[in-house]
C-alpha cells in the first residue's frame, strides 16, 4: 500500500509538540502519534479532510 509520513508541530501553551501522521493514499486509512486527545487529533478525527488541506497549506512535512 502506498504509505506517507508527514510530520507537524504545533504549539502548546506548554511546549512545542510533533505530531507524525501516517497516511495511506489508497485506502484512505490514517494514523496519528502520539495517540493523544487534544485539539490538533480531535479535530483531524471529526473532520479527515484536514489532513488534506494541511498538505496542500504545506504545513504537513513530508517525512522521508
Amino acid at each position: 500500500m502506498p504509505m506517507s509520513k508527514y510530520a507537524i508541530e504545533r504549539e502548546t501553551e506548554e511546549c512545542i509538540k510533533t505530531y507524525k501522521i501516517k497516511l495511506c493514499w489508497k485506502c484512505g486509512f490514517f494514523s496519528i502519534y502520539p495517540k493523544i486527545h487534544d485539539d490538533f487529533t480531535d479535530s483531524i478525527l471529526y473532520n479527515k479532510g484536514m489532513i488534506l488541506d494541511l498538505i496542500e497549506e504545506k504545513l504537513l512535512k513530508p517525512i522521508l
